[in-house]
């Protein structure tokens, strides 16, 4: 099990928060990547945790 953290969340109106969670590895993943913030055009961009 790997430990996702909460973040904020635009759901498209207001900030939610979205609380942390654990999320199952299956022997087929790859590395875990944690959710992180990148600046992209202009702005910065929430990208998602997700396995890679």
């Amino acid at each position: 099990m790997v430990w996702e953290p909460g973040h904020w969340h635009w759901n498209g109106y207001r900030y939610i928060w979205i609380g942390g969670r654990y999320v199952e590895r299956k022997p087929h993943y790859g590395q875990y990547v944690p959710g992180h913030w990148v600046w992209g055009p202009g702005r910065w961009v929430w990208v998602p945790a997700h396995w890679r």
